[in-house]
């Protein structure tokens, strides 16, 4: 009586042996999508920028009319 695993290693390699494997290229295309994100970051500074005004004013006071001074 043969041993079961010394038929299936014979047939395996008679299987081997039968078979012919014809290797062919064939392209695909992968998408690959790249995303490019600049974040721009601003830091504002401020500095004071000092400014100087003059005003003047000008009061009348009129003690009545010149019709008082003849």
């Amino acid at each position: 009586m043969e041993n079961l695993l010394d038929v299936l290693t014979i047939l395996n390699v008679n299987t081997l042996k039968n078979k012919e494997y014809i290797k062919k290229g064939q392209g695909h295309v992968c998408p690959i999508h790249t995303r490019i994100i600049n974040h721009h970051v601003y830091k504002h500074t401020y500095r004071p920028e000092y400014t100087c005004s003059e005003e003047n004013t000008v009061s009348n006071i009129q003690c009545g009319s010149c019709c008082q001074f003849r």
